[in-house]
């Protein structure tokens, strides 16, 4: 079960049993097909502060959990628990060793040979009991599911906990799919919100099976992207296999019971390790941008009250029940509190600056002064604020020496951390900048062809622009994505 989902599950089980668990599952991910959709159009409720949270509490919502096996506090006999964490420290050494001083491939299966010799040792050492033996040997070699065995229904009990859940799960996702982008672009600066879409899509398709096949609530696995991170395995053909044998797995119930006895302290070591990738992951996406006093209360408030979660168990305890699934887990209340704190801070930030410059009088170092000052102060891309300057240098340069414009130049700029735009008008005939691009040979001898190259150099440079044209004069509209 995707942890978002537990006390949704939970609520509903106890209100209409498995069927309005498999219900409530069923509508989770339908909704989340829609949370896809709207994700794409609010790119400016993501920014790094609040995905880099999501990340940083992912990896810190599953430390309870992975301390818990990695001390053995489960296990009642000492002396087994002694031997539990010699175990524990072992397989840590085992997979950080092969990760730390492994050479090539050898990396790719740190994990692997760490879980297999947390079984030898878990073995030799006596943690496998005659229960453990029989979990295994009274498993069916194959089996099939079974749809509807146990009914399906949707009481109104378990309609908001499965929304409030469905949001908590989207949110994490969103985080572990932004962190997949880091991992595999070194130049990566701001998410690309139709793969995050594409990626909810997967997961709500995850979660409106489970419902229909008898599961529980699915969601990205937040450990298996930090074991990505550990051992540098990205590869798309790794997710084909993978999912092959999971779903060989799923039909052979024999095989998958070896993996669900594995010894709680091979399995807190394996946490231990990808979770410390995870949240130094998180932390890298949070400073990845300059921090100012907003961001900083975004950060610092969301993970306190998250952590309370943990920190204080019973400090959430008179919670309505319809909000609980939120207050349950420090990560969904880090991450509601991230996204509402970032939608309120977003009031009043946009910034704007504006100049005033002869055309005739006009150096290219004074734009270049106006951005650079505009962009330190703003907290702004430096490669932005290039592109910025490189697109206002070829522009002016169009309009100076074509002699299109009878007075000053006016350049207004705004920047709210998501967008850059840039007005810049001015008396007089609006440039070309539909030209395609001249020839090599051309541009050393044709005049009109510098200023085709000036004006394929700005299409390539912008996101987006507009040239407004009118009696009295021009302007010209560009927009930079940040």
């Amino acid at each position: 079960c995707g942890p978002s989902f537990l006390v949704a599950s939970i609520i509903a089980g106890k209100a209409g049993g498995l069927g309005a668990v498999f219900g409530g599952t069923f509508m989770a991910g339908i909704l989340e097909t829609f949370l896809a959709r709207l994700v794409r159009r609010v790119r400016s409720l993501f920014p790094p502060e609040v995905i880099g949270t999501v990340v940083a509490m992912v990896g810190i919502t599953l430390i309870p959990a992975a301390m818990r096996r990695f001390l053995c506090l489960d296990i009642e006999d000492a002396s087994l628990r002694v031997k539990g964490l010699v175990i524990a420290l072992l397989t840590l050494a085992v997979v950080s060793g092969i990760n730390a001083w492994g050479r090539g491939k050898l990396r790719l299966y740190s994990i692997l040979f760490g879980m297999i010799f947390g079984y030898g040792a878990a073995w030799m050492l006596g943690l496998f009991t005659e229960h453990h033996y029989q979990e295994v040997a009274s498993a069916p070699l194959v089996a099939f599911p079974r749809p509807f065995k146990y009914g399906w229904s949707l009481p109104w009990a378990a309609v908001i906990p499965f929304c409030v859940a469905c949001l908590c799960s989207t949110l994490k996702s969103v985080g572990d799919i932004i962190t997949c982008q880091k991992i595999n672009d070194d130049d990566w600066k701001r998410a690309d919100m139709n793969n995050v879409c594409r990626g909810l899509m997967a997961d709500a398709a995850g979660a409106v099976s489970a419902g229909v096949l008898g599961g529980m609530g699915q969601s990205t696995s937040s450990s298996n992207v930090a074991l990505s991170i550990a051992t540098g395995a990205t590869s798309r053909s790794i997710a084909w296999v993978t999912g092959i044998m999971l779903f060989i797995l799923a039909l052979l119930p024999k095989v998958a019971a070896v993996f669900a006895i594995m010894p709680g302290p091979v399995m807190g070591a394996t946490l231990v390790f990808c979770l410390s990738f995870m949240i130094v992951t998180g932390l890298q996406i949070i400073t990845s941008r300059m921090l100012d006093g907003r961001k900083t209360v975004i950060v610092g408030i969301s993970m306190i009250l998250g952590m309370s979660v943990d920190m204080l168990p019973h400090a959430w305890d008179k919670v309505p029940a319809l909000i609980k699934p939120v207050f349950s887990s420090s990560l969904g209340l880090s991450a509601v509190t991230a996204v509402i704190l970032n939608f309120l801070f977003r009031i009043g930030m946009k910034k704007h600056r504006k100049i005033v410059l002869p055309v005739s009088d006009t150096s290219l170092d004074q734009i270049h002064d106006f951005m650079t000052t505009g962009g330190r102060s703003w907290g702004a891309r430096p490669e932005i604020i290039q592109h910025a300057i490189r697109v206002l240098g070829e522009l002016f340069e169009m309009v100076l020496f074509s002699n299109l414009a009878s007075g000053d130049l006016t350049i207004e700029a705004s920047f709210d951390e998501f967008n850059l735009d840039l007005c810049v008008s001015y008396p007089g005939k609006a440039p070309d900048l539909s030209a395609s691009a001249p020839l090599r040979e051309d541009v050393l001898k044709d005049e009109p062809a510098l200023s085709a190259l000036s004006a394929h150099i700005i299409r390539r440079s912008v996101d987006r622009l507009k040239v407004h044209e009118s009696a009295g004069g021009c302007a010209i509209d560009f927009h930079f994505d940040h």
